[in-house]
């Protein structure tokens, strides 16, 4: 390309992020530094994106310690949503606590969290996710004319679930026994 500019280098990353070039979207992302041009806020998601789609956690924070904003629950959601695909569950904890510190209202968060917990066995966590998950003003919304404590409703969600499991997968009237 003869002329190189913002536009292009954007593209550029943005196309190599999708295809899971992380390693040649950072090298372009440098390139544009050398240049002198001023990254928009969209190069710094391909960045992270490309990152993300490459197994480069750790240089997928590398942007962020020059970037003219700070991180909003977009990046931080990415950052956790690469974290489960990679199964990196110390900067998947990061990056949801900084969700949570963001007051996001997306309970995805939260089941993304649990989930990456449930994978390690770590079953107290998940616990204590799932908890918090139905605390007020953590996304879920509750009280739709049931049922407003939020420990009721998921204690007789658990209880459901068992008595499904055990009506479904109990030999001959051991369930009714219980």
């Amino acid at each position: 390309m003869a002329k190189r500019n913002q536009m292009s280098y954007t593209v550029m990353i943005s196309g190599l992020a999708m295809h899971g070039h992380g390693e040649e979207a950072l090298r372009i992302y440098s390139m544009m530094l050398e240049e002198g041009l001023e990254p928009a806020d969209v190069v710094y998601v391909g960045i992270l994106s490309a990152c993300s789609h490459a197994g480069l956690l750790d240089e997928g924070f590398e942007p962020y310690g020059c970037m003219p904003i700070e991180p909003n629950d977009v990046v931080w959601r990415s950052l956790l949503s690469a974290c489960r695909v990679h199964c990196n569950l110390e900067i998947g904890e990061i990056a949801s606590k900084h969700l949570f510190q963001l007051n996001s209202q997306n309970p995805g968060d939260y089941v993304i969290l649990s989930n990456m917990y449930a994978r390690a066995e770590k079953w107290p966590e998940v616990s204590k996710v799932q908890i918090q998950r139905f605390k007020p003003g953590a996304g879920i919304q509750l009280g739709r004319g049931r049922e407003k404590n939020p420990q009721v409703c998921l204690a007789r969600y658990v209880t459901s679930s068992m008595q499904k499991h055990l009506r479904d997968d109990s030999p001959d009237g051991v369930a009714a026994e219980i």
